[in-house]
């Protein structure tokens, strides 16, 4: 509504400025009176303005209508994309929470890790007092023939 007010306004001063002014002798004081005339000039001028007036603000209203347009088509594509956002994340967290159920049954916590070390290193402990208990045996096994071979080669 601006541009046709201001387009009105202009065409209403280039009809003023195309008036032709006339010093009248007789107007007191030598005064400046205008001749408000319409002539073929103001007419065209004033076509003019207000074709160019009605120009703009059709390109104007179609503009704002496009940008209308293209907003409510970037609205519904940013719509469409926070609702796929919204799927992806409902997805990797019931993936996540998956995930944690898994690690939860077949992962081994520290504390069990810690206990089956403790067992371990016990099992060792009693593999390496049973391996000296063999050693000791053998040994005394090894010393043993000898000791009949002496009983064996004796003189009755």
């Amino acid at each position: 509504m601006r541009i046709v007010r201001l387009f009105l306004t202009l065409a209403a001063a280039a009809v003023f400025l195309h008036a032709p002014l006339a010093i009248a002798a007789d107007a007191p004081s030598g005064g400046v009176r205008f001749d408000l005339t319409v002539n073929l000039t103001a007419i065209i001028t004033i076509a003019v303005m207000a074709a160019g007036g009605i120009a703009a603000w059709v390109t104007v209203r179609n503009r704002v209508r496009t940008h209308s347009e293209t907003l409510a088509v970037h609205a519904e594509k940013v719509e469409a994309l926070g609702k796929r956002i919204e799927q992806v994340r409902a997805k990797s967290a019931h993936e996540l929470s998956e995930f944690k159920l898994e690690v939860a049954r077949n992962y081994a916590t520290v504390q069990s890790v810690a206990n089956v070390e403790e067992r371990i290193a016990a099992a060792l402990e009693k593999l390496d007092d049973r391996l000296e208990k063999l050693d000791s045996y053998l040994r005394d096994l090894a010393a043993a023939p000898s000791r009949r071979a002496r009983r064996d080669n004796k003189p009755e």
